[in-house]
């Protein structure tokens, strides 16, 4: 009963989504290709502008082209009677105040000891604020009220026209194209500046074009999702994308799919639901895309991390034990030999034979008193061991290496020694505590590392052999 209750509930939502899916109206077509080309284009340029540090300098344009807005309708309303409502005359003036809020940053750090950050804020609260007064003053003129100015603040994408959609699909398409172009110099001066400046690149220049994109954008998006939320189309976007690679071209390439899946999203949300803003259901439907790049990204995502680093402390934890079990073996007397191979509190300071580790096996009791671990732990280690074939169950309580594990064992331990040896005579750690602080580090070395470990130690290491220790080892109790 339930069930048939809740398919009855559901079903109005499905009928509308699909309704919505189909796009029937010329209107939605329109908006959606606009709205589209836009998140593209502010995810694209918005990834240089991250990249490059200027996050807060798209907060400024955004609040600062309201001003332009309003100034330029006042102005075009002074010289004719409704030419202010033309959206190319009022986009024209707020890519003026945009990039006149830049230039007054740019006086207020060349002429002053104030920091960029406050800087902006400075420019950010001036322009913002003469928007809001020049706003209050323009509903006085005849035509104020009609000029929908105040639909620039929050954005009103279900009005827009199909001029409208021209021009911004137009410039969109542009900031994009310009940014293919420009694509290498971007890419230099977004990740090292300083040197494209000491290649003979015009940095200065770049800086500039990278502001107009900026400016563009911003300009560009204010009809659609207005001047406080445009930001949001140049930051999320990116910000989402290096959860998904450390590549810029794959991480334009993921930006641009994520802004572009944000503007469908939230024009077909607002479609079923017309009561909505399309401008903020779009910059929410780029919010969830950001917290699912949080969680599930391929290359940052705090899930993937999680799974990465438990991978890699199982890992290392087998490697330890691996290494545990040779060194328990190595301090015990071979078959037919009496005692200890080493005397009480004797270290060996020459390569020793190296002891026969197959089929000999260790106990419980002597893996607990080697690695200290907790019981739990221990017990984990040993079964991933034996499920990858490195450790073989003999009699009750005791492992044995199988010819696998006697390899990575040796390995592992002469990997560990000549690090220790080279802490001890370059870092000048002393040995007692070497072991300790080559265990941060041993897990992780690259092969043409080890290889020149290798050559500097090749007269502990003859022939490969595996260096003695270079500090007591724990006692391997029976």
């Amino acid at each position: 009963m339930n069930g048939f209750l809740f398919s009855s509930a559901m079903l109005p939502v499905a009928e509308t989504l699909f309704a919505a899916l189909q796009l029937p109206a010329y209107n939605t077509q329109v908006v959606l290709a606009g709205t589209f080309l836009l998140g593209v284009a502010a995810a694209v340029t918005g990834t240089f502008m991250l990249l490059r540090g200027q996050a807060l300098a798209g907060d400024v344009v955004s609040h600062a082209t309201l001003a332009g807005v309003v100034l330029a309708f006042m102005v075009a309303e002074m010289f004719q009677a409704g030419s202010g409502r033309s959206l190319a005359v009022l986009l024209t003036g707020a890519f003026l105040a945009g990039g006149a809020a830049i230039g007054l940053t740019t006086f207020i750090l060349r002429t002053t000891r104030i920091r960029q950050d406050a800087a902006m804020a400075i420019s950010l609260g001036v322009f913002y604020g003469l928007g809001i007064s020049l706003l209050t003053v323009a509903e006085d003129f005849p035509t104020g009220n009609v000029a929908g100015l105040s639909h620039f603040l929050e954005g009103m994408t279900a009005s827009l026209r199909l001029s409208d959609v021209q021009l911004i699909g137009s410039l969109s398409l542009l900031a994009i194209v310009l940014c293919g172009v420009l694509f290498k110099e971007l890419r230099l001066l977004s990740f090292d500046r300083d040197f494209a400046a000491t290649q003979g690149w015009p940095v200065g220049l770049l800086d500039l074009v990278l502001i107009g994109l900026i400016v563009l954008v911003a300009v560009v998006g204010l009809k659609a999702v207005g001047a406080v939320l445009v930001v949001a189309l140049l930051i999320i976007p990116p910000a989402a994308a290096r959860f998904w690679s450390d590549r810029l071209s794959r991480m334009i390439l993921a930006s641009a799919v994520i802004g572009g899946a944000s503007a469908v999203c939230g024009t077909v949300i607002s479609t079923m639901l017309p009561s909505l803003a399309a401008g903020a259901v779009i910059v929410l439907s780029g919010a969830v895309l950001f917290c699912l790049s949080l969680a599930f990204g391929t290359e940052r995502g705090l899930v993937w991390q999680a799974v990465h680093h438990r991978r890699t402390t199982r890992r290392v934890d087998r490697q330890h034990l691996l290494r545990a079990v040779y060194e328990i073996i190595e301090q015990q007397p071979e078959p037919g030999e009496q005692g200890s191979r080493y005397g009480e509190g004797e270290k060996p300071d020459r390569p020793h034979p190296e002891p026969d580790i197959r089929h000999r096996p260790v106990n419980r009791a002597q893996l607990q008193n080697c690695r200290r671990w907790v019981p739990a732990r221990l017990e984990r280690s040993l079964k991933q061991s034996i499920r990858e074939g490195m450790l073989e169950p003999v009699g009750a309580d005791a492992w044995q290496l199988t010819e696998d594990g006697a390899v990575s064992a040796q390995r592992i331990v002469r990997n560990h020694r000549l690090w220790e040896m080279y802490l001890i005579s370059q870092v000048d750690i002393p040995p007692s505590h070497v072991d300790r602080d080559a265990d941060d580090v041993e897990h992780f070395l690259p092969p043409d590392v080890i290889e020149s470990l290798s050559r500097q130690f090749a007269a502990s290491s003859p022939g490969g052999q595996i260096p003695a220790s270079p500090h007591l080892l724990p006692p391997a109790e029976q």
